[in-house]
């Protein structure tokens, strides 16, 4: 089952980063998912380095890691 995310802009990927285009609403499946968050998990910056214009699940899961790393 698809998880749908609304977000201004649809993805594209630009070399390795994941920026977003225009607006839509996007159905991003389960392997998608899965996909981002590790793409997310791989490529990790600082918040103040993060392109606002990334993929709502990859900035979700980059969130997720600042606060994993408060909880230590």
């Amino acid at each position: 089952m698809a998880r749908q995310l609304v977000f201004h802009n649809s993805v594209a990927l630009v070399g390795k980063v994941l920026r977003m285009y225009s607006s839509t609403m996007v159905d991003v499946d389960f392997v998608e998912e899965l996909r981002l968050r590790t793409w997310a998990r791989q490529n990790f910056v600082s918040a103040e380095d993060r392109d606002m214009e990334w993929h709502p699940v990859v900035l979700e899961e980059m969130r997720n890691i600042d606060e994993e790393s408060q909880d230590d």
